[in-house]
């Protein structure tokens, strides 16, 4: 596989796919062109997307390995006129229930645990230590933080963010583009775009 991003998040994905042990790294695909030749954890930086359309001939698929839900998302709609195919990586330490599904390009981390019933989206986003219960909904390119926590029946909409340590009460829905900070906890609807903070969770000032 090849690995678009050259941060932290690849790091993360380049130690998942090491340890899971089911694919090959090709290389990593940096905008930068002055980290060509550059290494990361032993994964070089073997082009930027200009060369994407060569490269993707040789390796079986992809995975975008960048943490800012909206820049991933952007990276994505740039990669869609080479029908590139997108991986998964799931760490081994992750526990994922029966009838869970994982959609494309998907990173579940060390620790994480989905519980029965449960659909990720394509492009999401479970950090480590996070726990994800029972018929939740996670949206496409959403990303759940470490430690954060979705009770029973939780939707998060597409491109939200619930960050460290959160907890969201069951059957509470995040809407698009939201975010809920760090340690929050949720106990009614978050609206689209709205940001929200505290215990229990309520609109930051710095919200939309």
């Amino acid at each position: 596989m090849i690995i678009y991003g050259g941060g932290g998040h690849a790091k993360v994905i380049i130690d998942i796919v090491h340890k899971a042990r089911r694919y090959q790294i090709a290389g990593l695909i940096d905008d930068d062109p002055a980290k060509r030749g550059e290494k990361l954890l032993g994964e070089e930086v073997i082009g930027t997307f200009a060369d994407l359309r060569r490269l993707c001939d040789e390796a079986t698929g992809l995975i975008i390995g960048i943490g800012d839900n909206r820049a991933r998302c952007r990276v994505w709609e740039r990669l869609q006129p080479l029908s590139i195919s997108y991986f998964c990586a799931i760490h081994p330490t992750a526990v994922l229930a029966e009838e869970v599904e994982i959609g494309e390009g998907a990173v579940v981390m060390a620790g994480a645990i989905v519980n029965s019933c449960t659909r990720i989206g394509r492009h999401a986003i479970l950090n480590t230590g996070s726990c994800i219960e029972h018929d939740c909904r996670v949206g496409d390119f959403a990303h759940i933080a470490p430690g954060a926590v979705l009770c029973g029946a939780v939707q998060v909409g597409n491109l939200s963010l619930v960050g460290v340590g959160a907890k969201v009460l069951p059957g509470v829905s995040i809407g698009r583009e939201a975010i809920v900070g760090g340690g929050a906890v949720v106990t009614r609807d978050v609206a689209d775009g709205m940001c929200v903070v505290g215990v229990p969770a309520r609109p930051s000032a710095a919200g939309t």
